[in-house]
């Protein structure tokens, strides 16, 4: 596989798991409290932390967690488990801000959870392993170099889609956020149960596949089955 054949089979594979046309509406129930420009500032934030923590994994990633002992199965238990957590606040109303507690500090989401698991989940990670792992091109150096640019550009992807948000936020109105909010809430929380299950099971498969293959990306894919 020629780098360009590398690059571009990486790029689609990280674009589809990624997957800004997720994200985004889960952006605007999580951000539903914020003014404009506290979105987008939150939404610059959340896109350059996931690209380090993807950078940063596509470089070291692999050796970390050999190192510490954790496996992919681990990473998709504790993020169905975080997703599950944040699924509930949505629902009950725990992000959305009140006029008794105006004063307090507004909660900063564009770490958790939109940078991570949202922008960069265990899926994400996944491919990225997945990649740099099966790849025939030059070098490690030179692999690992093309992979960083490509998650430079799907994490600008990420931010062009984000930066749509108020737009759509406009279009719904107050009523619509918080319907939002409580919909995807829902959908979320199956969300983090699903990849808590698929964690689950997927304790039982030899640790060899974890990253021998993109096949067990699929069952990381953030949609609801």
């Amino acid at each position: 596989m020629d780098i360009i054949s590398f690059a571009t089979s990486s790029f689609v594979q990280l674009l589809v798991v990624v997957n800004p046309f997720v994200v985004v509406p889960f952006s605007i129930a999580l951000t539903a409290h914020l003014s404009p420009n506290e979105r987008w500032d939150t939404s610059v934030r959340a896109c350059v932390i996931a690209f380090l923590i993807m950078a940063l994994f596509a470089l070291f990633g692999q050796s970390l967690l050999d190192a510490i002992g954790v496996t992919a199965s681990a990473l998709k238990i504790a993020g169905g488990i975080l997703l599950f957590l944040v699924a509930y606040s949505m629902i009950s109303g725990g992000g959305k801000s009140s006029s008794k507690n105006s004063d307090e500090p507004k909660q900063d989401v564009s770490v958790f959870p939109l940078a991570f698991p949202f922008i960069c989940g265990p899926g994400a990670l996944t491919v990225i392993g997945a990649c740099v792992t099966n790849a025939t091109t030059a070098g490690v150096i030179v692999t690992k170099s093309v992979m960083v640019v490509v998650i430079l550009a799907v994490s600008a992807i990420m931010l062009f889609s984000l930066a749509a948000q108020d737009i759509i936020a406009k279009a719904l109105g107050e009523s619509g956020k918080n319907l939002c909010q409580r919909l995807f809430g829902l959908l979320l929380a199956m969300m983090g149960v699903q990849l808590t299950i698929a964690g689950v099971d997927s304790i039982n498969r030899p640790s060899s596949q974890a990253y021998s293959s993109t096949a067990p990306v699929q069952e990381l894919d953030r949609k609801p089955s």
